[in-house]
């Protein structure tokens, strides 16, 4: 019986509940909101600096059409990104956008060769993204902004960004285990990739044979072995390819051996570490003004 007083009360916090999710979903629905990101870059293959990569996230539940990109520079330049006039780019709800653009001939306005280095480099023009939808000009707004460990470690020395690397084969990784991989190809043109693992002689048998120690020592005796199941029947594959892992890890990894990393304190990372780093960096300042005055 005494929460009855309280029922009113509760209804009106239900209602404003109710409107407040009724709004934000019609705000969802209507207009146009997207932020998006770009990145310059300059390469050996050109002279200009060029857009290499940009990416757009539309924030509506709702698509857009956009017809092409655009950068604006400065007050009077606009850089075309890409075009979509012919195929318009539906950015559907929610839905991201990224593209990887490749170096740059030239510039050009008017069939003349232009150069924009000067200008792209001038922290004083504004850069602003600019995109041509099926409602009219849009302009980006807001910036993605998207967090990498690499700032903390120009920040502290002592950050660590580790990466894993793969031995990437026709979709697939292969862990460091693995020596060899056995590729099969059959009449029908289909294959059958076995991977080899480096003590596959000690532990694993096939069905019809097992591999030899022998047959392990290297690429071409591995190749020769299963050339002689083919010749005797006991696989019926019309040829075979060996691909001996170590040769690849050798070319892209050295020969030292793995770093153990091990837990690193508070202080050691947060007051050893910003203590270091800011000893270097103004070691390395001393040095590029020495280098300067040379």
């Amino acid at each position: 019986m005494a929460i009855k007083p309280y029922i009113p009360y509760i209804a009106i916090g239900i209602s404003f509940v109710a409107l407040y999710f009724t709004i934000r979903r019609f705000f969802l629905k209507s207009g146009t909101k997207i932020q998006g990101t770009y990145a310059f870059c300059s390469s050996l293959n050109c002279d200009d600096k060029y857009i290499h990569r940009i990416m757009l996230e539309n924030l509506k539940d709702r698509a857009t059409t956009i017809y092409s990109i655009y950068l604006k520079v400065g007050n009077a330049c606009y850089i075309e990104v890409s075009d979509f006039e012919d195929n318009p780019l539906i950015l559907k709800s929610f839905e991201s956008y990224q593209k990887e653009f490749d170096a740059i001939d030239f510039y050009t306005f008017n069939l003349k060769r232009i150069n924009l280095n000067q200008l792209i480099d001038d922290k004083k023009a504004r850069k602003q993204l600019y995109l041509s939808t099926a409602s009219g000009k849009y302009k980006v707004r807001k910036p993605i902004h998207r967090w990498n460990p690499v700032s903390e470690f120009f920040s502290n020395h002592l950050t660590a960004i580790v990466r894993p690397v793969r031995a990437n084969y026709k979709g697939k990784s292969y862990g460091s285990n693995i020596r060899y991989i056995v590729e099969l190809l059959f009449q029908n043109e289909k294959e059958q990739i076995i991977p080899i693992h480096k003590t596959e002689y000690r532990w694993k048998s096939y069905r019809d044979f097992r591999i030899t120690k022998e047959a392990l020592e290297s690429k071409t005796t591995l190749e020769e072995f299963f050339v002689n199941l083919i010749k005797t029947g006991v696989i019926v594959a019309q040829s075979v390819t060996v691909h001996d892992l170590e040769e690849w890890r050798e070319r892209n990894t050295d020969n030292e051996p793995a770093i153990e990393i091990k837990r690193c304190s508070w202080v050691q990372y947060y007051l050893i570490g910003y203590l270091r780093t800011y000893i270097n960096d103004r070691k390395l300042r001393k040095e590029n003004k020495i280098r300067l005055k040379i």
